[in-house]
């Protein structure tokens, strides 16, 4: 019989839950990463007669916490701004400030210095109409998948009948609704995730912060739930900031791609990629070079000289093999 996962260490503050490597491109190619921030793009998803101005902005902002060995700076002089509707990847080093900028943005940390802002007011603490999902997905171990899902409408106080359709709305849509009596133990990690989405979906939210949600999948699984969150975005129209390791993943979801330096974080680049959008994205050469360029950001961003590209068998000098190290494993 499963057993439950143990109950997550962090929650969402709606609960009290290759392409091969190549050299970089001109710097002047069509959606070539640029230096500086740009001014936040406007967006197919943004509500009609929406105010003006991005939805979130954080402006000359730095966050330094305590650590055993002194003072850490997690962000220096971040500033970058996300229309209403857009989705934009955020990409970058372990350890640079991604995570840290979502749990700003959600109101669970302030800064030390500057300012974040979503529509136009500083954020103070978590508002209604943020939705943070963790890596750990932050589901309740002792709670049914409805229970789970429907988390955030009682924290804000829905009547039952509110909840109860709201809930299964959002389950249906993640093909959830079946298994609405189960528990997260009895599920797949694919469908813990699913379930962690549902519960943000069930707010009705403007702003969707994701936190590395499908690192723990494997790539065809990961694949069709990047294709559900596509979706779910051109039907919910909502501004979305991915955190993500993937250049693949964030060349398929990202309308903007953002590059960040080593910690502490900054802006090193930001990639246009009007291409996103299509499911069938990823089989093009549009797909192929924007992930190329994000590739070379990345590169540049951490002062790294650019892999070579593989060389062709055709009279050509083959790539170095393989070698074994000393306990027999294989290494570059």
């Amino acid at each position: 019989m499963p057993t439950s996962p143990q109950a997550a260490p962090g929650i969402p503050h709606d609960a009290p839950g290759a392409p091969r490597d190549a050299p970089g491109i001109p710097h002047d190619a069509p959606g070539a990463p640029r230096d500086v921030p740009g001014a936040p793009h406007a967006a197919p998803g943004a509500p009609p007669g929406a105010p003006p101005g991005p939805l979130l902005s954080y402006e000359g902002l730095t966050l330094t916490y305590p650590a055993t060995a002194g003072p850490v700076t997690a962000l220096a002089g971040y500033t970058l701004a996300v229309s209403r509707g857009e989705p934009l990847a955020l990409i970058g080093p372990s350890g640079c400030g991604k995570s840290t900028s979502l749990l700003l943005a959600a109101g669970l940390l302030a800064p030390t210095e500057g300012s974040v802002c979503v529509a136009g007011e500083p954020i103070t603490r978590p508002r209604l109409t943020t939705a943070l999902i963790l890596q750990d997905f932050g589901l309740l171990p002792w709670k049914t998948v409805r229970e789970n899902a429907a988390l955030g409408l009682r924290i804000r106080h829905f009547s039952r009948a509110e909840r109860e359709q709201r809930t299964d709305r959002a389950l249906e849509q993640v093909g959830l609704l079946e298994f609405a009596r189960a528990y997260p133990g009895e599920l797949s990690g694919g469908m813990r995730q699913r379930l962690a989405l549902a519960r943000a979906l069930a707010l009705d939210v403007d702003l969707m912060l994701m936190d590395e949600p499908l690192s723990a999948l494997d790539a065809l699984l990961r694949e069709g739930l990047q294709d559900l969150l596509l979706g779910l975005w051109q039907e919910r129209g909502y501004a979305q900031l991915l955190v993500t390791h993937s250049i693949e993943e964030a060349a398929f979801l990202g309308r903007r791609i953002v590059v960040l330096t080593p910690r502490p974080g900054r802006v090193a680049a930001i990639i246009d990629n009007p291409g996103m959008g299509e499911h069938s994205y990823r089989g093009t050469q549009a797909f192929y070079l924007i992930c190329q360029q994000v590739r070379a950001a990345l590169q540049k961003s951490r002062g790294d000289t650019p892999a070579p590209t593989l060389q062709k068998s055709r009279g050509d000098t083959p790539a170095p093999a393989l070698q074994k190290s000393r306990g027999g494993a294989t290494h570059a």
